[in-house]
């Protein structure tokens, strides 16, 4: 899974998130972004920094080598993710 385009990411985020079960809070709260912003992802409306293009792909890769450490780094059912930032 090596994301290079937002339509292709798109589609691996959503992959993903269903693989694993991830409410929409949960697999926010697992990349560090606000659900606001995932959505704006999972929409295509938004495309996503190089940064989670990476971290997308070394979830995956954890996905299928360490599924114990994903599921340990899994934030719990309830958590809040990260809010938006306001601009200064």
């Amino acid at each position: 899974m090596t994301p290079t385009n937002p339509p292709q990411f798109t589609a691996d985020l959503l992959a993903f998130t269903e693989r694993q079960a991830l409410s929409d809070t949960r697999a926010a709260g697992l990349l560090g972004v606000p659900v606001f912003t995932l959505r704006k992802w999972t929409s295509g409306q938004r495309a996503p920094s190089a940064a989670a293009v990476r971290l997308l792909s070394v979830l995956g890769t954890l996905e299928a080598l360490a599924p114990d450490v994903l599921a340990a780094l899994t934030p719990p059912e309830g958590s809040k993710p990260p809010r938006a930032k306001k601009p200064l």
